[in-house]
């Protein structure tokens, strides 16, 4: 009776999950774009978006020196009225010469949506790389 039990709350649990909707609205989602910022002498900070959501980063090194770690902001504005809606920690591990590094990117402000950027795909997301430290 306990086995059967067992089973009849995980075919519950299992149930709900996979009937549960997203709470992301139906227009966040969208195709991946690949975008490349300046980041300071010779580093450029290369990250991926999908809709208004902000993925996985790299940091590509052109330069003749390596760097034991980077960090910044990455700002995400409405590029028509130029406001300031998301903020971001951008950090980067060891990259060697000519190399590139993996960067972890969190928000840590703001809650942009579609509704903040134009609508489908974020058409009016402007990002902006800013203190950006390598050591």
């Amino acid at each position: 009776m306990f086995k059967i039990t067992i089973a009849v709350l995980i075919g519950f649990l299992l149930y709900g999950c996979t009937s549960t909707q997203s709470n992301l609205p139906a227009d966040d989602s969208a195709a991946t774009k690949n975008h490349s910022l300046s980041a300071g002498s010779s580093k450029k900070l290369l990250f991926k978006s999908s809709g208004c959501k902000i993925g996985e980063g790299s940091l590509k090194n052109e330069a003749d020196f390596a760097s034991a770690g980077s960090y910044g902001t990455l700002i995400v504005a409405n590029s028509k009225s130029n406001t300031s809606v998301d903020q971001y920690r951008v950090s980067c591990g060891a990259v060697p010469v000519g190399g590139s590094s993996s960067c972890v990117i969190q928000r840590v402000q703001g809650s942009g949506s579609s509704k903040d950027f134009g609508g489908l795909n974020c058409p009016d997301m402007k990002f902006e790389l800013v203190n950006f430290r390598s050591f």
